[in-house]
């Protein structure tokens, strides 16, 4: 306890603190938990050991709710003029498996292609453009982590690509609104995919072992994440980039 509390002041200091922490893991002694000790496992937020499989369903409900909610929103846009009571009618009518295989959306090469290239280009500018270095909370395990800030620099330079290049005739300026449907089933297919690949690199690959979190669920574990921030090597922070770029990057350019 008494490195978490070098360079704190004195009870009734006015002391302003300058020093950096360092960046290293915090004295096990102080993280460790009396769950910890019991389940052998690093254990960060809401304790999670004995959730029942109800409990775990109703947790990760949101894996299943929300690309039902898109794809609902889609046909009620597309196909019955944005009345959710018309489409309320028909799902009553006809079910809502039924609607959604009519008229959900269609996975095609070019939406495929489409998200490919959006995420690719987007990990570029992550990557490459400048930006001043920022340092985020301290993790459970004691880690200060750093963050690239250059997501207004992104943000600029994706949409004086989409008008140039549609300035230029390589891109159709209407290609969102034309490709709704194999856009949003691409979208969604990628989410699970990223998704996936987050929980078998917390397993194989973590950044920082110590920052794990495991429910003994594995579908609160997919929805929730294992890794409290995982990372391609030092700086790509997925859940950042899937949020932040890939993510909501795309909603000014609809």
């Amino acid at each position: 306890m008494a490195r978490i509390a070098e360079g704190l002041p004195r009870a009734g200091s006015t002391t302003t603190i300058t020093t950096q922490r360092k960046k290293k893991p915090i004295e096990a002694k102080a993280l460790t938990t009396e769950v910890q000790m019991l389940a052998g496992a690093d254990v960060w937020g809401r304790a999670a050991f004995g959730r029942s499989w109800l409990r775990s369903l109703v947790g990760a409900s949101p894996l299943f709710l929300a690309p039902m909610a898109s794809i609902s929103i889609f046909i009620t846009l597309a196909e019955y003029e944005g009345s959710l009571s018309l489409f309320a009618d028909a799902v009553k009518k006809h079910g809502f498996w039924t609607i959604c295989a009519q008229y959900g959306p269609h996975l095609t090469t070019k939406g495929i292609a489409a998200v490919i290239c959006w995420v690719g280009i987007q990990a570029l500018l992550y990557c490459l453009l400048p930006g001043e270095q920022h340092q985020g909370q301290l993790t459970p395990a004691g880690y200060l982590l750093n963050y690239k800030i250059n997501g207004l620099s992104a943000w600029i330079v994706t949409h004086l690509l989409y008008g140039v290049l549609s300035w230029l005739g390589i891109l159709d300026p209407g290609f969102i609104p034309r490709n709704w449907s194999s856009l949003i089933g691409a979208m969604n297919l990628a989410g699970f995919v990223i998704s996936a690949l987050a929980l078998v690199k917390a397993y194989v690959m973590p950044t920082h072992p110590e920052d794990r979190k495991f429910s003994g669920s594995f579908l609160y574990d997919f929805f929730m994440g294992i890794e409290l921030n995982p990372r391609l090597g030092e700086n790509f922070d997925l859940k950042l980039f899937s949020n932040g770029r890939a993510g909501m990057m795309v909603w000014t350019l609809m």
